[in-house]
């Protein structure tokens, strides 16, 4: 009798591990599917400049900006060439005042080349190097949160 008792506890618990454990892989190759869909997603350009452009302080921007940042915003979100979208960055670029870029990276020197730029790749490029090129004051509190996902949102550009 205590056999089967024994046993019969065993199979319910060998069951119940077996049935949680197929859940577990269940929800495993859920999460998978959703990350493999989420790096083929397509990611429009204006996301990342707008993402970039709230993660900065607005005590970073000059006043003139300030006051045309929601035009700015417009214009962007219906960009989606690289050459017109190399122009906006600069624009966003020349905004930022001096002191809020490290030693070393000046507006001029992440928007020299933008009026050659042609390719999805080459404003990856750019937009990478204005963000690396501000001091980690300019930014919010939030960024170095956001930061990762903007970087994946940035590299889908390519």
């Amino acid at each position: 009798m205590k056999v089967n008792n024994l046993v019969k506890k065993s199979l319910v618990s060998f069951s119940l591990a077996t049935i949680c454990a197929g859940s577990a892989n269940a929800q495993f190759s859920v999460k998978k599917i959703d990350s493999a869909t989420n790096n083929k997603a397509k990611v429009h350009p204006s996301n990342v400049v707008t993402q970039l452009l709230n993660g900065i302080k607005t005590t970073a921007f000059s006043n003139t900006f300030l006051k045309e940042k929601t035009r700015s915003l417009n214009n962007t979100e219906k960009i989606t060439a690289a050459e017109k979208m190399a122009k906006q960055i600069a624009i966003l670029a020349r905004a930022i005042k001096a002191d809020k870029y490290k030693k070393g990276a000046t507006a001029e020197s992440i928007v020299r080349n933008s009026n050659a730029i042609t390719s999805m790749s080459e404003v990856t490029s750019m937009l990478k190097n204005l963000e690396a090129g501000l001091k980690p004051e300019s930014f919010s509190s939030l960024w170095s949160l956001q930061k990762n996902q903007w970087l994946v949102s940035v590299n889908k550009l390519n």
